[in-house]
């Protein structure tokens, strides 16, 4: 079960709602988010990859890894900042469901809501928060939980790899930075990511990189190196891996 996580987003910290038809990568982040299908939609929630059909969403939790492709879907994201009360209600539990239908619309209508927020206050915003989760809640029961926030080493090493991925990075720096040792270190990488270190790695220099060439695609090829990678060959080979084409068809296909 491979994701990234996604840096930007937890340090925005701003609810945010929209609707797209734009496929998401798997990833996740701290914050709270609610994939509703305005049509038949396939959204991933951790290892499940599952069909959705219209009007049925799925709750992705704090640190569930989450994508979704071939559809049309309305996206609400709760960041953790608004969380205090949801976190202390449900403790050290989770949801135990995560797909859920919605027949008679009423959550679509709650969280339609958090389009325009400019005319509420604080106090307001909240409340709404939390009475978006709790009608989620009353849905279903909770259950025991193990995920990433379970374990603080893997989120600072998250953090780390987030803002250190233009250095050269081994499982022998990250044992002398973190105080462990390199099978510990190892171990933690596969156990909560379910890939090596230089998989998870080179995955957040390709997404690094996208963004830089979006913004200066003349430097389409020697971009890789202001993102990490020492040579175009390991390059070359890790964009085809993850997004199967080549960098110059990904760029022509985006314009």
């Amino acid at each position: 079960m491979e994701g990234l996580y996604e840096n930007l987003r937890d340090n925005e910290q701003q609810i945010c709602y929209f609707e797209t038809e734009t496929e998401f990568f798997s990833h996740f982040h701290s914050s709270i988010e609610i994939n509703y299908a305005l049509s038949p939609v396939l959204i991933q929630h951790n290892e499940n990859f599952l069909e959705v059909e219209k009007n049925n969403f799925v709750f992705q939790d704090s640190y569930d890894i989450h994508s979704n492709k071939n559809g049309t879907i309305a996206v609400l994201i709760i960041p953790k900042k608004y969380l205090s009360n949801f976190i202390a209600f449900k403790k050290n539990l989770k949801l135990k469901d995560f797909l859920f239908k919605d027949d008679n619309g009423e959550i679509l209508n709650l969280i339609r809501q958090f389009n325009d927020l400019k005319n509420k206050n604080q106090l307001e915003i909240q409340g709404l928060v939390d009475y978006c989760l709790g009608k989620i809640i009353s849905k279903t029961k909770l259950a025991e939980n193990k995920s990433v926030q379970d374990s603080p080493l893997i989120c600072q090493i998250i953090k780390y790899l987030n803002e250190n991925y233009k250095q050269k990075i081994t499982l022998d720096s990250l044992s002398d930075y973190f105080g462990y040792s390199r099978s510990h270190i190892s171990h933690t990488i596969s156990e909560y990511l379910n890939c090596n270190l230089n998989t998870y790695l080179n995955k957040i220099r390709l997404i690094n990189y996208i963004e830089l060439t979006k913004s200066n695609s003349e430097k389409i090829i020697t971009n890789c190196y202001e993102c990490g990678f020492d040579s175009l060959q390991t390059f070359y080979r890790n964009f085809k891996k993850v997004y199967n084409t080549s960098p110059f068809n990904y760029f022509k296909k985006q314009e």
